[in-house]
């Protein structure tokens, strides 16, 4: 039984650090810089420019099919999403919900 907690947790970690990886990936992608000038990547998310993620996660049966596309189309990735800092992401979401 303690085999198999190891071998689970193995496979988390590997999990982790693959979407880690396909995290930084898109950021390289889409230029590592918020539009307020931001360069801090733990601070980044990950923005759908139309406000269309989950009709995109839904396309793509998931977040991480849907990355995994938009690093093999990195043009059509600068056209649907962008970086943004939690600050301009928060804002930009509060500011869309309550005008």
């Amino acid at each position: 039984i303690r085999r198999l907690g190891e071998k689970r947790e193995h496979i988390l970690s590997k999990e982790k650090e693959l979407r880690k990886r396909t995290r930084l990936k898109i950021i390289d992608i889409l230029g590592s810089k918020c539009r307020c000038g931001e360069e801090n990547k733990i601070l980044f998310d990950i923005d759908h420019i139309n406000n269309d993620g989950d009709k995109q996660r839904k396309r793509f049966q998931g977040a991480r099919s849907e990355y995994r596309y938009f690093i093999k189309h990195p043009e059509e990735a600068k056209r649907v999403l962008q970086i943004l800092c939690v600050t301009c992401h928060r804002f930009k979401t509060y500011s869309e919900d309550y005008r």
